[in-house]
């Protein structure tokens, strides 16, 4: 639980409010990056500006991209 200050600031929008964390942590995990305040955040989805930067990140390193599994895809993982 977060200290009452933190509640507070969440409760005023000046940090980022609980259910807005939230999302952040709800698949596909594609949206919502913007954990300090989140003013941003919708802006940023439009613009596709985090998948742009994963992309351009992975193309530097030289490494594929990530890819969150499709939730038909969820049931296989860890069947071996």
């Amino acid at each position: 639980t977060p200290p009452p200050y933190a509640v507070w600031m969440q409760d005023k929008h000046l940090i980022l409010p609980r259910d807005h964390h939230k999302i952040h942590h709800t698949f596909p995990y594609q949206t919502h990056y913007c954990i300090t305040t989140g003013w941003v955040n919708g802006l940023m989805s439009k613009l596709h500006i985090w998948r742009l930067m994963e992309l351009a990140i992975a193309r530097v390193l030289n490494v594929a991209a990530h890819r969150d599994p499709l939730p038909s895809e969820m049931s296989d993982l860890g069947s071996d």
